[in-house]
């Protein structure tokens, strides 16, 4: 039996403005399950189906981390399987895959066109407390001596501020990106990201949004919305050999 996604037409025409064809991006949905299944992070079979079948992407190419909503860049500079603790990845290798898992953090995409390199961010608020995005593109700038001017950014399916309601405390730690509403705060993570983004120097009109809340919209996972009953949905980016493209 061959899997569909509902995504799987859909997700190259949420990132078209902002990326060019041979930057490949996905975002899975509910159809399957990409939470860890077992301490090695090895695909089961449903999920090489899905990634072959739906993605045309082998689960060889694929780069993961062991998540810990810390700040941590990994640079990806050869296929190497070794489970990393790291919230975010950087490569400028062509068909390697780098991926993230989330249920209602943000995942960032980054591309530079100057040094054909791609980021891949996962932030929730602890991750984006510390700054993860803008430490992704400093490494970025550190490896492939990236432009961070010609940075082209998406802001991926998340939980959306009238979603996310938060502790008091949030008010300090993101003084720009919480809303406070009959005593109740709210946090914005795409505000929160986008503040930081435009303040190491990424230009405005290079960020995108796809604006999908993952709370909101059934075809997602969302943790606030199914707490521990909801899945992963697997984030990946990857650049094709261009020179392989029909």
């Amino acid at each position: 039996m061959t899997l569909k996604s509902k995504l799987s037409s859909t997700t190259p025409v949420l990132f078209r403005d902002a990326f060019p064809d041979h930057v490949v991006v996905q975002v899975s949905d509910r159809v399957v399950d990409f939470s860890l299944n077992d301490i090695q992070h090895v695909f089961d079979d449903r999920q090489r189906q899905y990634l072959t079948d739906v993605w045309g992407v082998s689960p060889e190419q694929i780069i993961n981390v062991r998540q810990v909503h810390g700040d941590q860049v990994r640079r990806v500079s050869r296929i190497d399987h070794t489970l990393q603790e790291a919230d975010a990845l950087i490569t400028d290798l062509t068909d390697v895959a780098i991926a993230i898992r989330t249920a209602d953090c943000v995942p960032i995409f980054l591309y530079d066109p100057g040094s054909e390199s791609i980021g891949l961010v996962h932030a929730g608020w602890r991750g984006t407390r510390e700054g993860i995005v803008t430490k992704t593109i400093d490494a970025m700038v550190e490896a492939y001596g990236s432009d961070v001017g010609q940075i082209r950014v998406m802001l991926g399916p998340h939980i959306r501020r009238d979603q996310y309601e938060v502790s008091k405390d949030f008010v300090e730690y993101f003084p720009g990106a919480t809303v406070v509403t009959e005593g109740r705060v709210y946090l914005d993570l795409a505000r929160a990201n986008s503040q930081q983004l435009l303040a190491r120097g990424v230009q405005a009109e290079k960020i995108f949004d796809c604006g999908i809340c993952t709370f909101a919209d059934m075809r997602y996972d969302s943790y606030r919305r199914q707490g521990t009953e909801a899945g992963r949905m697997l984030s990946l980016m990857m650049i094709k050999d261009s020179t392989c493209m029909p």
